[in-house]
C-alpha cells in the first residue's frame, strides 16, 4: 500500500480514537464500532497490500521458474543436437569404414583374380615349354635315330651290291640280331 494512503488512514484511525476519548458513554459504542471499522479497514488494506507483495514474488518466482525451463529446454535441445552430430559423425565413420572394407574386399578378389590369370599363363607356359621340350628330345633322339636308320639303309644298298646278297637274308639277320 502506498505511504500516503498508510498515513490518511492512521491519522483517520487516530481521529477516531481521540473521537472515542471525548465521546459519551451511550457515543462510544457507536465510536468504537466505527473504530474496529476502521482498524479492519486498515488491516484488509495492509493483508491485501501483504498478498499483493506475495502475488509480485511469486510472480516473479514463476517467472523465473519459466526462464530456468526455457534454459534447461535449450540445453536439452543442444544435448539432443550434440547426440544427433555425434549419431551423424558416427554414420559416415561407419560408412567410410564400409566403403573402405568394401574397397580392401575389391582389391584382395582383383589380387586373387591377378594371381589367377598369373598361375594360367604360367602353367599355359610350363605346359608349351614340355611339349616344346617333347620334340626337342624328340628331335634330339629321333633325327638321329631316322639318319642312322637312313645310313644303314644305305649301307645295307652298299652291301647288296658289293655281295651280291639277297635281300631276304639280311633281313633274317637282323632280326636274328633283334631277337637277341
Amino acid at each position: 500500500m502506498k505511504t500516503k494512503t498508510k498515513k490518511d488512514l492512521n491519522t483517520i484511525v487516530d481521529s477516531i480514537v481521540d473521537d472515542y476519548n471525548k465521546a459519551t458513554k451511550d457515543e462510544k459504542g457507536k465510536v468504537l464500532a466505527d473504530l474496529i471499522k476502521g482498524v479492519n479497514v486498515i488491516k484488509d488494506v495492509e493483508k491485501q497490500t501483504f498478498d499483493n507483495s506475495v502475488k509480485r514474488k511469486q510472480l516473479k518466482l514463476d517467472e523465473e521458474k519459466l526462464e530456468l525451463e526455457k534454459k534447461r529446454m535449450e540445453i536439452e535441445s543442444k544435448k539432443i543436437q550434440i547426440e544427433r552430430d555425434k549419431l551423424n559423425k558416427d554414420q559416415v565413420k561407419f560408412d567410410i569404414v564400409t566403403i573402405n572394407d568394401v574397397r580392401k574386399l575389391e582389391l584382395e578378389d582383383s589380387k586373387l583374380d591377378f594371381e589367377k590369370q598369373k598361375f594360367n599363363i604360367e602353367l599355359r607356359k610350363m605346359k608349351a615349354d614340355k611339349v616344346f621340350n617333347g620334340i626337342m628330345k624328340g628331335l634330339e633322339i629321333g633325327l638321329p635315330l631316322v639318319i642312322y636308320a637312313g645310313l644303314s639303309v644305305l649301307s645295307l644298298k652298299a652291301i647288296y651290291k658289293d655281295d651280291v646278297r639277297v635281300p631276304s637274308e639280311t633281313w633274317n639277320f637282323i632280326k636274328g640280331v633283334s631277337k637277341k
